[in-house]
């Protein structure tokens, strides 16, 4: 299934030496609203059932989030989204999750004494990145 994911940050106006990212993913065209919970995103990768995925731009969950319901099968994800259906191969899921753990290493890099979060503020994912990648091996 196409999709296409677009990630921007910033320096966040939430506090000193804090990175935000803005993931958005965009399947068949329908650009999903607000943007994906990185954390989430890899926490889910390997599980069915229903997770805060996309989430305000804020990085709160409770102020505009979205409940998505995932199943998984052995060659692919399948995402619930307000009655709409979108299957995502492994592979796509794995590439998405590699392009998201690259952002992040470039942003490491750039901003060496920052943190990393997704969203305007929330927790720290900059040092995740070998957890990252070990759910990638597995899904």
């Amino acid at each position: 299934m196409p999709y296409t994911l677009e990630v921007k940050y910033e320096e966040s106006p939430a506090g000193n030496k804090l990175i935000s990212i803005y993931s958005t993913l965009s399947i068949e065209e329908d650009q999903l609203s607000n943007i994906l919970d990185i954390e989430v995103y890899f926490r889910s990768i390997n599980q069915s059932g229903v997770f805060p995925l996309i989430t305000c731009s804020c990085g709160s969950f409770g102020c505009g989030g979205t409940e998505v319901t995932i199943s998984k099968d052995q060659d692919s994800r399948i995402w619930r989204i307000n009655n709409k259906e979108y299957i995502l191969t492994r592979q796509e899921i794995k590439t998405i999750g590699m392009q998201l753990i690259e952002y992040i290493l470039k942003i490491k890099n750039e901003y060496k004494d920052y943190l990393i979060c997704s969203g305007t503020y929330g927790e720290d994912i900059s040092n995740n990145l070998e957890e990252y990648g070990s759910i990638l091996k597995d899904c």
